[in-house]
């Protein structure tokens, strides 16, 4: 193939937004590195028509959401590189570029234990593997964090019978079809995977005693054994879905959210939150650079036959509080003030006052909400977010100041140069001369 005309495939069929997500952010890497490869989204039953354009030599690589490691093999072995994206699956021998789904069970825990759980459950659907990581960090997070040396993650059950055929089929499917050599430079030497790239992967599960709910029918027996207790219950969801079913289903049953139970989900999508009836603590995932990373990896992949070892592949998650996980009503306060500030950053005028009219509190109830949740200041969290959104800013897109100035709170650039020069040290265009590109 010729290296002007270079065809990569994504083939994701999870989520049709994270798939836009994932376009953008590979998108954006191609321009940094002035690539011209022609990005082919392939979506549902994707598996089909990707091996048929890797025997036909079409592809120069593939990022997708893989099934097996047998179903890659079958894919290398046309010669087209690939990169996994996601724990969907326990991909071994391709890289896997991914949120740390590790790291966010911790979180989880730490952030119901900070709210008052004394009793905790894990909500998840069994054969899918970033259930697995989410759910090991949860212990891990409950057991303060210090794990002995025990089973491995990914020693704890196994696949349900319908996964493990499909993959079993993928595999016979790469092997059907005719093959085709690839005019590829990269070969992969299958019989030598590629280092670990999950540094979760070998992360024993820890034995730390919480209740294990799963979604469809049995929930509802599962949540009659909890009417009744005097014990504040912190559950983790593996994700929104999860937790939209849990929530709506206990308040049927009279078991209060944010009073009874307390429930974090992962995804933040807002239609979960809608169809719930009150807003889902959520984990924010990082979906544009989890597509920004596995397109660098992807081109590092082709160009050297490597990804190089500082590359970092796991992106940390993001927790957005809200009513679901927050126990006091200053807790709630503390949050609805958090949440409105960060989303009306390029306010000039947003000050305390300002937000504690829209919470519908005093100005003194709102410093003790934030203190009490944040051990913060209005003042101080408004100075932190907006210096964190120009830097962010400065370091991920080409933005004229003025415009992040202006995005910031600061329409005049001289005022904006000002103050992020007195907050970080530097003037705006040192500091954005200063810095790597987006996530490198």
């Amino acid at each position: 193939m010729k290296t002007d005309e270079q065809t990569v495939a994504i083939a994701f069929d999870l989520n049709f937004r994270h798939a836009a997500e994932i376009f953008s952010g590979a998108s954006d890497y191609l321009a940094e590195a002035h690539l011209d490869w022609q990005l082919m989204p392939l979506n549902f039953g994707f598996e089909t028509r990707l091996m048929e354009l890797a025997r036909s030599g079409q592809l120069a690589g593939a990022l997708g959401t893989f099934v097996s490691d047998g179903w890659v093999r079958g894919l290398l072995e046309t010669g087209v590189p690939a990169i996994n994206m996601f724990n969907f699956s326990k991909i071994g021998i391709v890289p896997t570029v991914s949120p740390d789904d590790y790291a966010t069970g911790e979180a989880a825990a730490e952030h119901l234990r900070a709210q008052g759980a004394q009793r905790f459950a894990f909500l998840g659907a069994d054969g899918v593997y970033y259930t697995r990581l989410r759910e090991a960090g949860f212990r891990a997070g409950l057991a303060d964090g210090n794990p002995p040396h025990g089973k491995d993650v990914a020693g704890v059950g196994s696949l349900p019978k319908d996964v493990a055929e499909r993959g079993t089929r993928f595999d016979r499917m790469a092997e059907s079809i005719p093959k085709v050599e690839s005019a590829s430079r990269v070969r992969y030497n299958t019989g030598t995977p590629p280092p670990p790239l999950c540094s979760h992967d070998a992360m024993p599960i820890v034995s730390m005693e919480i209740e294990l709910f799963r979604p469809g029918p049995t929930l509802s027996d599962q949540l009659d054994a909890l009417k009744g207790s005097s014990e504040l219950i912190g559950i983790f969801c593996s994700n929104d879905l999860c937790a939209r079913e849990l929530i709506t289903l206990a308040r049927h049953k009279g078991i209060r959210c944010g009073k009874d139970i307390l429930v974090v989900g992962v995804d933040n999508d807002p239609s979960e939150s809608i169809f719930a009836g009150i807003g889902i603590s959520s984990f924010k995932q990082p979906i544009r650079e989890t597509g920004y990373l596995a397109a660098k990896a992807l081109h590092e992949t082709i160009t050297n036959g490597r990804i190089s070892i500082d590359l970092q592949l796991q992106t940390p998650t993001q927790l957005i509080p809200r009513e679901s996980s927050l126990a006091s009503n200053r807790a709630r306060i503390g949050q609805q003030a958090a949440n409105y500030l960060q989303e009306n950053l390029s306010d000039p005028d947003l000050d305390a006052a300002a937000i504690a009219r829209r919470v519908g509190v005093s100005r003194r109830s709102l410093e003790l909400a934030i203190n009490e949740q944040f051990k913060s200041s209005p003042y101080q969290m408004l100075a932190k977010a907006r210096l964190q959104l120009a830097q962010q800013l400065l370091r991920t897109t080409r933005l004229p100041i003025m415009q992040v100035g202006t995005r910031c709170g600061y329409p005049e650039a001289h005022h904006f140069s000002a103050w992020f020069k007195k907050q970080s040290g530097v003037a705006p265009k040192v500091y954005r001369e200063g810095q790597s590109p987006l996530l490198s």
